[in-house]
């Protein structure tokens, strides 16, 4: 069974690692440096107002497969489902978790290329505020 949880501090190197990884390759982020993006990770992780949780199998909590920010439906810094886990609905399920639902507007700083092809299938309009993390 798919649980939802916290995470600990041993899956915050993964989840930075990802995260400067996929952005990297964002239109909206080539060329911003990793020190960077993982900086911008990190000031929003620690606001009390935002989470970060993960999705795993019940039976093998230490496997993440798929991880989000976030800090309402309409408010989400990211969500990544690990390379060997893409195309199987893990961040679909995220998005259901959260609550996005179709005719929502979602700000995100960085816009990831599967997120915005699920949005536009999906009825839901992504608007990149990249001074989120600012914020």
């Amino acid at each position: 069974m798919l649980v939802f949880r916290e995470p600990t501090p041993d899956d915050y190197h993964l989840v930075a690692d990802s995260f400067w990884r996929a952005a990297r390759e964002c239109p909206t982020a080539f060329g911003v440096g990793r020190e960077f993006l993982v900086k911008m990770l990190a000031e929003i992780i620690i606001k009390p107002d935002w989470k970060c949780e993960i999705l795993c199998d019940d039976n093998a909590q230490d496997e993440i497969l798929c991880w989000a920010v976030w800090k309402s439906p309409v408010q989400v810094f990211w969500i990544s489902a690990k390379p060997r886990y893409q195309g199987l609905r893990f961040g679909r399920k995220m998005i259901e978790h959260i609550g996005i639902q179709s005719g929502d507007t979602v700000s995100c700083p960085i816009l990831p290329p599967w997120l915005l092809s699920y949005a536009g299938k999906n009825g839901i309009k992504l608007v990149q505020r990249p001074y989120m993390a600012l914020i």
